[in-house]
C-alpha cells in the first residue's frame, strides 16, 4: 500500500503538502540555530521534504536491498550541509 502512494505524483504532490503544513516549527528552529533567512531555510525545508520523498519513491520502484545504508548516506550528507549554516554557540 506504501508503495502505491509513492509512485502517485498526485499523492505526492499531496503528502508534500501535508508536510509543508506544519513547517513553521522545522523552520523556527533552523533560522534561530543558523545564519539562514526565512526564505533560506524555507528553500531547504523543501528541499528535504521533496527529496526525501523522491528517495523513498526511487527506492521503492527499485526494490532497493539495503534501506539502512542508503538511508545513512544520505542522512550524513543532509547533515552536512546543515553543519555549515549553523551557529556554534552552544545553544541548545
Amino acid at each position: 500500500m506504501f508503495r502505491y502512494l509513492l509512485l502517485d505524483d498526485t499523492i505526492f504532490s499531496k503528502i508534500i503538502d501535508k508536510m509543508a503544513d506544519h513547517k513553521e516549527h522545522y523552520i523556527t528552529w533552523l533560522m534561530s540555530h543558523s545564519i539562514l533567512t526565512f526564505e533560506e531555510a524555507e528553500a531547504v525545508f523543501y528541499f528535504q521534504m521533496n527529496g526525501c520523498l523522491a528517495i523513498n519513491k526511487l527506492m521503492s520502484r527499485n526494490h532497493c536491498s539495503d534501506w539502512k545504508k542508503i538511508q545513512k548516506t544520505i542522512d550524513a550528507f543532509i547533515k552536512a550541509g546543515l553543519e555549515s549554516f549553523l551557529i556554534h554557540d552552544q545553544r541548545k
